[in-house]
């Protein structure tokens, strides 16, 4: 891994980094990389980890019903890295897969793991972590 990249807002940069980044990371690095953030606060891009064996749902979409319900969608995909799918919310019988807020009180439950509602997390911003170049 070399440095000498400029910053880059563009799709291809995003994801050129993020599969580099995925590729040699483990639960540790991800978190030493990471906040933590209230799920009041949740956005695409945060992700749940379960601590205990390194699972991790990914947010891929929030939304807010017409009653201001905040709601959002989780992905996931295997271990090492593989095809992501969107995980379904089985707490919902007419196949909704959308989690709102309203509904999670300690945990968050998907088909495969439970994620504690505290453990929402995010990358470290340029600017938190004081590498943006100048």
């Amino acid at each position: 891994w070399t440095g000498g990249s400029r910053a880059s807002d563009d799709y291809e940069a995003l994801n050129d980094y993020l599969m580099m980044y995925f590729a040699y990371s483990d639960r540790n690095v991800l978190l030493k990389s990471s906040d933590k953030k209230k799920i009041e606060d949740i956005a695409v891009g945060d992700y749940f980890i379960n601590t205990d064996d390194g699972a991790l749902a990914m947010v891929v979409d929030v939304a807010e019903d017409g009653k201001g319900d905040k709601c959002f969608l989780l992905a996931a995909g295997g271990n090492p890295g593989q095809d992501i799918e969107i995980l379904k919310n089985d707490a919902h019988d007419n196949g909704d897969p959308w989690y709102y807020l309203s509904e999670i009180k300690d945990e968050v439950k998907t088909p495969e793991f439970t994620y504690k509602s505290r453990s929402l997390y995010h990358l470290h911003s340029e600017e938190a972590s004081g590498d943006a170049d100048e």
